[in-house]
């Protein structure tokens, strides 16, 4: 998936030509890539490059992004960095079947993310509500109580 010549100047402010594409691609620094992968209007295409950048850095920005397309945000979830998967778990729409699964991850750091996200539904948080890391329970059982008041 490439990104389109047009689409590269308007983010980083300056006139990018066939010639200069990939060098001026390869070139950006990694707060540029941090600014375009946490901006809402960043095109998919964008989105979808710097999501296999090898900083996780990045990939966390765009597991957090809210307008990251579901596709990305499938592939964010199996991230090998717990950090990725501990952002799209907390990314508000990440849909509800990777909330499930995320909140079976081996890591704690993931499952509280799945339940500190107030689009998780109540049974997944009832489930969380459980768990054997005390954060994980204790953010479950807070959400659960905030879904009550409600």
């Amino acid at each position: 998936m490439n990104v389109d010549i047009d689409t590269l100047s308007s983010l980083l402010g300056c006139k990018a030509n066939q010639h200069n594409f990939d060098k001026l691609w390869n070139i950006i620094s990694l707060y540029d890539k941090y600014s375009i992968a946490n901006n809402k209007f960043t095109p998919p295409t964008v989105l979808a490059k710097l999501s296999r950048d090898e900083y996780s850095y990045i990939r966390r920005a765009i597991a957090s992004n809210p307008s990251t397309p579901i596709d990305i945000i499938a592939a964010l979830s199996t991230d090998r960095d717990v950090w990725v998967r501990n952002y799209v778990a907390s990314n508000i729409s990440t849909p509800v079947d990777i909330i499930g699964k995320l909140s079976n991850d081996e890591y704690e750091c993931v499952r509280e993310g799945v339940a500190r996200n107030v689009s998780t539904p109540a049974y997944i948080l009832t489930e969380l509500s459980t768990d054997r890391d005390i954060i994980v329970l204790e953010c479950a059982v807070e959400a659960l109580r905030r879904i009550n008041k409600l």
